[in-house]
């Protein structure tokens, strides 16, 4: 399962949780009292696979599942389009595949041998780091 069950306030920057099914990266936490009402927490955060934003609000004792997720350095191989995912390399040369959605455009700049970081979660990938010459050429619009 690899969960911890947190309140919604201590969620932070950058903490993944999984919420309705899918994999959500926090950008932005606050906490609201007002007057004499309960406090409530609102999460604002991209939602990984998807790459949109949202915002989900919890009462003061919310609960959400964050997700304990594995970082590991890969090194790119190849996209197989037919099955629309990609391939990538661990340390033990075992392969990896990944749901193109996750990367988006950025497939089409990916090169053989580049290094990258994946985030598993029950031996599925949930978020991909690009290299930095991808990410680089997508700042300045390929």
């Amino acid at each position: 399962r690899h969960f911890a069950t947190i309140n919604a306030s201590d969620a932070r920057e950058g903490t993944i949780i999984k919420h309705g099914g899918r994999y959500l990266e926090v950008t932005e936490f606050k906490t609201v009292k007002q007057a004499r009402s309960a406090s409530s927490t609102s999460l604002k955060f991209i939602d990984i696979a998807a790459r949109k934003t949202g915002t989900l609000k919890f009462p003061a004792s919310g609960k959400v599942d964050k997700v304990e997720a594995e970082k590991i350095g890969v090194t790119f191989l190849y996209i197989d389009k037919e099955r629309n995912v990609g391939v990538v390399a661990d340390e033990h040369f075992d392969q990896i595949e990944f749901d193109l959605a996750l990367v988006g455009d950025a497939a089409d700049l990916l090169e053989p041998d580049q290094q990258m970081q994946v985030f598993l979660h029950n031996d599925e990938v949930i978020k991909i780091t690009l290299p930095h010459p991808v990410l680089m050429k997508l700042r300045k619009g390929k």
